[in-house]
């Protein structure tokens, strides 16, 4: 009679865990990354920043200049460039002792010779 009850008694307590993979299998049968139904109709849609308020650091050495008022010069990476001219969208504004200025959509970066 014991061993009537606790297999009966093993039974009951292992049922559950035999079964919890398959309860477990039907509680997801919904995708748990799915958009929730009351915001399907908010838009997804990336908002895009126009290009000319993403202002990219001008990546160069300056390797010379040439102060000569407006018809100052700057050697950045080897591409001299004059007073007014671009490079890469930013334009030189201001040639000083060792430093040259440029500006690209109103930002001023400034470029130093390194020892």
């Amino acid at each position: 009679m014991k061993i009537k009850r606790d297999l009966l008694l093993s039974v009951v307590m292992l049922t559950p865990l035999v079964f919890c993979p398959y309860v477990v299998a039907q509680e997801l049968k919904h995708d748990p990354f799915k958009k929730p139904d009351f915001l399907q109709h908010v838009s997804s849609k990336k908002i895009e920043v126009p290009q000319k308020d993403i202002l990219v650091p001008l990546q160069g050495e300056l390797r010379a200049i040439i102060n000569a008022g407006p018809r100052s010069m700057a050697n950045i990476d080897g591409i001299i460039i004059t007073m007014g001219e671009e490079l890469e969208g930013y334009r030189l504004v201001g040639v000083h002792d060792r430093e040259a200025v440029l500006e690209k959509n109103g930002h001023r970066q400034i470029l130093t010779i390194d020892e």
